[in-house]
C-alpha cells in the first residue's frame, strides 16, 4: 500500500511538472521546380533545377518554455537549415539558423546565443512579397550594384532584449560579442536595435545597426546601417516600402536602398505580391547602381499548405554603365508548415 501510494505521489508531481512546461516540434518543407539566370552575356548560365527553400527557406525545430512561477518563463528555441531537395541538413550538424535560451516576465524577453538581427524582423513585418526569399530587398541591400555589404542577419554569442508591448510600440536591442580579441587586434562586436509600432493595419518601424570588425586577417572596420520602413494595410491591398542608409568607413563607401510593395488578395485562397528596390552605391566618388523586380503568388490547399509560383529578376552596373550582373529565377512550388 505504501508502495503504490509513494508510486501516485512521484506520478502525481511528475504530470504537473510536465503541465508547467511545453515543447513543440515545428518546421517548413518548401520545394519547388523552375529555371535559373546568373552571370551576363556570353557567361551567363541558365539551369533548370528542383530546389529546397526558393520561396520560405526549409527548416525544422524544437522550441518551448516553462512557467517558473510569478509570471517567470524559462524559453528555449533550436532550429536547423533543411534542404527538401536532397534530405541534407546543416553543414555544422548542429542548430545553424538558430540557437537561443531565455527568460521572459513583465520586464519582457532576455535571450543568449545565436539569434537574429532584429533589423531583420523590422525589415520582415513591411517587406515585399511576404517577406519570401523571392523578395528582391535582401539581395539588392546585399550590395548588388552597391558598395556596402547588407547588416549581419544571425549573430552568435549575442545578448538580446525584446521590451513589453507599450499599446503597439516594441523596442528591441542585441549585443553580438565578437569573443575575437588577441594581443594584435581589438574585438569585433554588433549592436543592434529596432523600434516597431503595429496598431491595427499599420506598421511603421526604425532600426540602427553597427558592425565593428576587428579580425586579425582585415583591416579592422565598421558598417553601419539606418532602416525606416511602414506598411498599411487598406483591405483590398498592402502597401509596404522602406528606406536604408549603409556606410562602410575604410572606402567611404554609401548604399542607399529603396523598396517598395504591394499586396492583392485574391478571392479566399490566393494573394498576389509584387516588389521593387533600388541601391545607389558610392565608394569615394566611384558611383555603382542596382534593381530588382519580383511578383509571386500564393494558393493555399489548407491552413499549412500552400502551391506558389514566382519570378524575379536583380540586375547591377558598375560606374561606367556596364551590367555586371542580371540574374533571374522562374519558379513554381508546394509548401508545408508542421
Amino acid at each position: 500500500m505504501k508502495k503504490s501510494l509513494l508510486t501516485l505521489a512521484v506520478l502525481a508531481a511528475s504530470g504537473a511538472a510536465m503541465a508547467q512546461s511545453s515543447v513543440t516540434l515545428y518546421g517548413i518543407v518548401d520545394a519547388s521546380f523552375g529555371q535559373t539566370k546568373t552571370g551576363v552575356g556570353a557567361a551567363s548560365v541558365t539551369k533548370t533545377v528542383l530546389n529546397s527553400g526558393e520561396y520560405s527557406t526549409s527548416r525544422w525545430g524544437l522550441k518551448g518554455s516553462e512557467d517558473l512561477g510569478g509570471g517567470l518563463k524559462a524559453n528555449f528555441q533550436l532550429e536547423a537549415f533543411l534542404a527538401a531537395d536532397t534530405g541534407t541538413g546543416a553543414a555544422t550538424g548542429g542548430f545553424d539558423r538558430l540557437s537561443v535560451l531565455g527568460l521572459s516576465g513583465a520586464f519582457g524577453t532576455v535571450n543568449f546565443g545565436r539569434q537574429y538581427n532584429p533589423l531583420n524582423a523590422m525589415r520582415g513585418a513591411a517587406n515585399s512579397n511576404a517577406d519570401s526569399n523571392m523578395a528582391i530587398t535582401g539581395p539588392v541591400a546585399k550590395s548588388l550594384g552597391g558598395a556596402v555589404p547588407d547588416y549581419t542577419l544571425r549573430i552568435a554569442n549575442s545578448i538580446g532584449y525584446t521590451s513589453p508591448d507599450f499599446n503597439g510600440l516594441t523596442a528591441n536591442v542585441l549585443i553580438g560579442l565578437g569573443e575575437d580579441k588577441t594581443t594584435t587586434n581589438g574585438a569585433s562586436s554588433i549592436t543592434a536595435l529596432t523600434a516597431v509600432y503595429k496598431k491595427g493595419p499599420l506598421v511603421v518601424g526604425f532600426g540602427y545597426d553597427n558592425d565593428k570588425f576587428a579580425g586579425a586577417t582585415v583591416l579592422p572596420y565598421t558598417l553601419t546601417h539606418t532602416l525606416i520602413n511602414a506598411a498599411y494595410d487598406f483591405g483590398p491591398v498592402r502597401i509596404n516600402g522602406g528606406y536604408e542608409r549603409a556606410n562602410k568607413d575604410t572606402t567611404n563607401a554609401t548604399d542607399t536602398d529603396v523598396y517598395v510593395g504591394l499586396t492583392m488578395p485574391v478571392g479566399s485562397a490566393a494573394k498576389v505580391y509584387l516588389g521593387y528596390a533600388k541601391t545607389d552605391g558610392d565608394a569615394n566618388g566611384v558611383k555603382t547602381d542596382g534593381n530588382g523586380f519580383a511578383i509571386t503568388a500564393t494558393y493555399d490547399l489548407s491552413k499549412r499548405t500552400n502551391l506558389w509560383a514566382g519570378w524575379n529578376k536583380v540586375e547591377a552596373k558598375n560606374a561606367a554603365g556596364a551590367t555586371t550582373q542580371d540574374d533571374s529565377r522562374t519558379m513554381v512550388g508546394v509548401r508545408h508548415f508542421f
